[in-house]
């Protein structure tokens, strides 16, 4: 049986390029060093995106029903209460990281292309959402890749941007991680 190909769409703002296809959403500005002179570096995760989406939207593949979302979320309750960086933390985001990539495995029990793309798409157009209201806020997006971005701000525009991910975290339910990086050198979404 052939693989489908997937989807690829291409948008351009604020000078980014977003790339949405099957595999998440990519953008990019361009290659350099970040940040510049008087400019602060933020990076965002949202944390156990995929997984979270799942449970905060009752989404599950649709042979198993809802009972998955039930499993699913004490597997996530249970990676929260162990230690961070211990082997039950690090085992625990493997499996929950894992039904994602098994929900497109035709030889997997969690095959579901459906829930595959459901998860995916909305992902996109969330993180999306996210890289417009910070680039409505003033902050610059870098880069966004899957579940997260990098952002430039100023002493100016970092409060409005942290307002933005506090709307966004109210919103959509999904927590965001913030990091601060003295330097980024990229070359692309990738590297």
């Amino acid at each position: 049986k052939e693989k489908e190909k997937g989807f690829r769409h291409v948008e351009r703002y604020d000078n980014v390029i977003y790339e949405f296809g099957t595999g998440g959403v990519h953008g990019f500005r361009t290659s350099g060093i970040y940040p510049g002179e008087n400019e602060i570096l933020l990076s965002v995760d949202a944390k156990s995106y995929y997984p979270n989406l799942a449970i905060l939207n009752n989404i599950y593949p649709r042979h198993l029903g809802h009972v998955f979302v039930d499993v699913y979320k004490d597997l996530y309750q249970r990676r929260i209460k162990a230690k961070k960086g211990s082997a039950m933390n690090e085992g625990l985001k493997i499996a929950l990281n894992g039904v994602y990539g098994k929900s497109n495995d035709e030889y997997s029990f969690l095959y579901d292309p459906g829930y595959m793309i459901t998860i995916t798409m909305n992902g996109q157009l969330l993180l999306a959402m996210l890289a417009e209201m910070v680039t409505e806020a003033g902050g610059r997006i870098i880069m966004v890749n899957t579940d997260g971005i990098e952002i430039v701000v100023t002493l100016q525009t970092i409060g409005p941007v942290r307002e933005q991910f506090k709307k966004w975290q109210q919103i959509t339910g999904i927590t965001l991680e913030e990091a601060t990086y003295s330097k980024l050198a990229v070359r692309d979404v990738n590297n």
